[in-house]
């Protein structure tokens, strides 16, 4: 089971780094502490293993952008992902 909870400010630092070790094109420091910051959404992917991953999603009237969804190695091809949109959509 996924559970989806606030970024905290102290968390950013790990999630960067994390994220820098499993994609090729990681989120800088700065820009998820300026989607935090900002209109967007920060959330982090719980999994039984603890925090597996993260993503950001901006709201706007009925709609709703994923602006990143990343699953720390070696987190991935376990379902996360999907199990994370799927609670990020009921949440919605």
């Amino acid at each position: 089971m996924i559970e989806l909870s606030p970024v905290r400010p102290e968390q950013i630092v790990d999630l960067v780094s994390r994220e820098a070790s499993s994609t090729a094109y990681p989120w800088t420091e700065k820009q998820l502490m300026s989607s935090l910051q900002g209109k967007a959404d920060c959330l982090s992917v719980l999994a039984h293993e603890g925090v597996v991953g993260y993503l950001v999603v901006q709201g706007l009237l009925d709609e709703a952008e994923l602006l990143n969804l990343v699953i720390f190695s070696p987190h991935g091809a376990k379902g996360h992902g999907l199990a994370a949109l799927r609670s990020l959509q009921q949440r919605l």
